[in-house]
């Protein structure tokens, strides 16, 4: 009999700084916070435990194309990532700290409602020691001080993992 569970009660956090050149096309610059989780399994009278944890910087380009109301973009760059786990096990442990560089990407699309608001939809490819693919979707309000972003993402690869909020604030790329 075998019996696992996942701990992911911890969130995620990202910091994007960007420029753009024009209604085309822009540039961002992010760090992101991979968040920690841990996953415990039974596998008969074995009993496993992995902690893992991470990070990752990247820089990306964000052609848009504006069409009446609707906004289509998409990201595309280049991340450096840094994974750490610690499994242990009944039999033993293990250590890793995985780093590389990868490339990450998105595609998207807006519903710009009025002159302030915005529904986002979009797909990304992460990589970070695995692949990670999410949906997501965004409202946005363009406030006199700058855009405020209120975001919920979903990881396709796996349907028992919650949804994850992410709320920012500062310029519209």
């Amino acid at each position: 009999m075998s019996h696992s569970q996942i701990d992911d009660s911890a969130s995620s956090a990202h910091v994007n700084l960007g420029y753009r050149f024009n209604r085309f096309m822009a540039t961002e610059f992010g760090i992101y916070n991979l968040g920690d989780f841990s996953q415990t399994a039974i596998v008969g009278p074995a009993v496993a435990k992995a902690e893992y944890s991470g990070w990752a910087t990247g820089i990306a380009l964000v052609p848009r194309l504006p069409i009446w109301i609707f906004d289509l973009y998409a990201r595309g760059g280049v991340q450096y990532y840094d994974v750490k786990s610690d499994v242990v096990t009944t039999l033993g442990g293990r250590k890793d700290d995985e780093t590389g560089i990868d490339l990450y990407g998105s595609l998207g699309g807006a519903v710009n409602i009025g002159r302030h608001w915005s529904v986002y939809l979009e797909y990304s490819i992460f990589y970070a020691s695995d692949r990670v693919d999410t949906r997501g979707l965004g409202f946005r309000y363009r406030s006199p001080v700058g855009m405020f972003r209120i975001d919920v993402a979903h990881p396709f690869d796996d349907p028992k993992e919650d949804f994850r909020i992410h709320i920012s604030f500062g310029a519209d790329l």
